[in-house]
């Protein structure tokens, strides 16, 4: 078994791979996930890290928090979970399940917009621009990966999205859920106004 750390899970863990999955053991928890086992499925195209976002770090909740959270952003839990952009489980919001820039680097068999000879492209220029907070740094970002390498660029991202207690937080989270402690997020998110009710699909401003 190797040991790794996984975002949204606090402690070391262990995994054992099986074909397509592996099952992951949270220390000291004693809680088994099993999660999809998908090279880099943290790293999406357009330079975002996604063990940060919201919704892949619902999908480690209890059943009772994922609710709340769905339903604090006016969504049903169904679909409302995600294990990352090259993961084979995507939140259901078509910007995310049916991601044009993942799609044009899967035409171009390159990982991240940051190895394409039209970076940075009208495309990932309107991304960065749309006026989601958490966006405004992917140009930067695809240039880091350029120069880190995929793993040493994971590896920092883990470590600036993890609290000191050692739990994963995400872009708007405030506190950590664990510790209590203030964490070094992007503040409250703009996008997030009370909602009544479900609505079935998520809004643009989600993803």
């Amino acid at each position: 078994m190797s040991s790794v750390r996984i975002s949204g899970c606090t402690g070391r863990l262990e995994i054992a791979p099986s074909q397509d999955v592996c099952y992951t053991v949270c220390r000291n928890s004693s809680k088994v996930m099993k999660m999809v086992q998908v090279a880099d499925a943290l790293l999406a195209a357009c330079g975002l890290f996604c063990g940060a976002c919201y919704h892949y770090q619902a999908s480690f909740y209890e059943h009772d928090r994922l609710l709340e959270e769905a339903a604090r952003r006016g969504r049903r839990p169904e679909g409302f979970t995600c294990r990352g952009c090259r993961s084979g489980a995507l939140y259901i919001h078509s910007d995310c399940a049916h991601c044009e820039i993942r799609a044009c680097t899967d035409r171009k068999q390159i990982p991240h917009c940051g190895l394409c000879a039209e970076f940075p492209c009208d495309r990932l220029r309107a991304f960065q621009n749309d006026g989601r907070v958490h966006h405004r740094d992917i140009l930067d970002q695809l240039a880091a990966l350029r120069e880190q390498g995929t793993e040493e660029w994971l590896t920092a991202q883990e470590q600036r999205w993890t609290c000191d207690c050692g739990q994963g937080f995400s872009w708007y989270q405030q506190t950590c859920c664990n510790c209590g402690k203030a964490v070094n997020s992007y503040g409250a998110d703009p996008t997030l106004k009370p909602h009544e009710g479900y609505s079935q699909e998520g809004s643009a401003s989600d993803a």
